[in-house]
C-alpha cells in the first residue's frame, strides 16, 4: 500500500505471511517507510491502520514485526500497544544493534491508544 500526496509516493508499507516459522503471528509487517518531509502528519498512522485492517481481518489475526531498537519508529509501535516479544543482538551495516520483534496477540487491536 502506497501514500500519495499529488501524485508523489511519499509513504508505503507492506506485509503479509510470516517469512520466520518461529513466531507467533499468522502476518508480519514487512516494511513501513515515510518520507522524513512527511512524518507528523499521521500519514504512517493511516497506512498502518489500513494495512494491518486488511491483513489481519475481522478476527485480528496475531501481528509480528520486526525492526530495530536504535529507531525512534519504536514509540510508533509501542503507542499502538504492540509488546516486545523478542530481542536479539546483532549487526547491521557493519554496526552492533538490537533487534526488536513486536508481537500484537490474537484480538488485539493495532490502533493508537489514548
Amino acid at each position: 500500500m502506497v501514500a500519495t500526496v499529488a501524485d508523489q509516493v511519499v509513504g508505503f508499507i507492506g506485509g503479509g505471511p510470516p517469512r520466520q516459522q518461529d513466531i507467533p503471528g499468522a502476518v508480519e509487517i514487512y516494511v513501513v517507510h515515510v518520507l522524513p518531509t512527511h512524518r507528523g502528519a499521521g500519514i504512517g498512522g493511516q497506512l498502518w491502520d489500513l494495512a494491518c485492517t486488511t491483513l489481519r481481518g475481522p478476527a485480528l489475526a496475531p501481528l509480528y514485526l520486526e525492526t530495530l531498537a536504535e529507531l525512534p519508529s519504536c514509540a510508533f509501535y509501542d503507542a499502538r500497544g504492540g509488546e516486545v516479544l523478542t530481542r536479539t543482538v546483532g549487526t547491521f551495516y557493519g554496526g552492533e544493534v538490537t533487534f526488536l520483534g513486536y508481537h500484537w496477540p490474537v484480538g488485539e487491536p493495532h490502533q493508537l491508544r489514548p
